[in-house]
């Protein structure tokens, strides 16, 4: 894992995909993370990382956190 900035990650992992993977993040503490899906690939993806998201202006904040990433089954479709 790379810090890239406050609340920005990327996480390469050491075998590529061999589709672009599907990624759940959860956050460790109050806020909320996410994956970029703009920015990943088949060897990496970028998280981001906020403070909650009630406020009028949630903000990057570098926190905790747990990911999952994985492919569908083969002949299974993402919706």
């Amino acid at each position: 894992m790379n810090r890239k900035s406050q609340g920005k990650y990327q996480i390469t992992f050491e075998v590529a995909f061999a589709a672009p993977p599907i990624v759940v993040a959860v956050a460790n503490s109050y806020g909320k993370c996410y994956a970029l899906e703009a920015e990943g690939t088949l060897q990496s993806v970028t998280l981001i990382c906020m403070t909650d998201l009630i406020t009028a202006s949630p903000a990057r904040t570098d926190m905790g956190f747990n990911f999952y990433a994985g492919v569908a089954r083969a002949g299974e479709h993402r919706s």
